[in-house]
């Protein structure tokens, strides 16, 4: 299964539970609007003259408080969401199998840094990445997959590593993994 695969599937089941925290959220939101309002329309039955202008202002600043207070409601389910499609994106690399073409088509992207570098991957992937690099092949690291290349001097570094590409990935689309989720933006 590809990482698009995995994405896709994660975001298919992110958006069912998305949908059931939202709609808890939402819920909730409109149970404290209900209390806000009844509380406002006692208010105002119980004043008269002038105090109809503070009803009226402790009525809006009742409902606005609601307002924010369910947004932040819907807001933290969002981000609980978001958090659990990142952390099941995550687990899901861990379980990938050997995948010999990504590494090849790293390689190939990255030749130049590899020919002067020293290359380190996890210890599933370790036969297939010495077989394509050789030499530079320069021992295992703690990663769910992909490798670093790391200088001669051991000044730079490039990091292939898969959580290292799905956090990329996931920063430069969360607006759109957001819209595709609720709507919004």
């Amino acid at each position: 299964m590809s990482l698009d695969e995995v994405i896709k599937n994660i975001l298919k089941t992110g958006k069912a539970e998305a949908q059931a925290i939202i709609k808890e959220g939402q819920d909730e939101k409109n149970r404290q609007l209900k209390s806000a309002k009844d509380e406002g329309q006692k208010l105002m039955l119980e004043k008269t003259g002038e105090s109809e202008d503070i009803i009226q202002r402790m009525k809006t600043q009742e409902i606005a408080r609601a307002e924010l207070e369910s947004k932040k409601i819907v807001l933290g389910s969002q981000k609980e969401v978001l958090d659990s499609v990142y952390e099941s994106a995550l687990s899901k690399l861990k379980d990938l199998p050997q995948n010999e073409t990504l590494l090849r088509s790293l390689v190939a992207q990255h030749q130049d840094e590899i020919r002067t570098g020293r290359v380190y991957s996890n210890e599933k992937d370790a036969g297939i990445v010495k077989s394509l690099v050789g030499t530079n092949y320069s021992g295992t690291i703690d990663c769910m997959g992909g490798f670093v290349i790391e200088s001669q001097d051991g000044q730079r570094r490039i990091d292939l590593r898969y959580e290292t590409r799905l956090k990329e990935i996931w920063d430069d689309s969360i607006r759109d993994v957001s819209y595709l989720l609720w709507g919004e933006k």
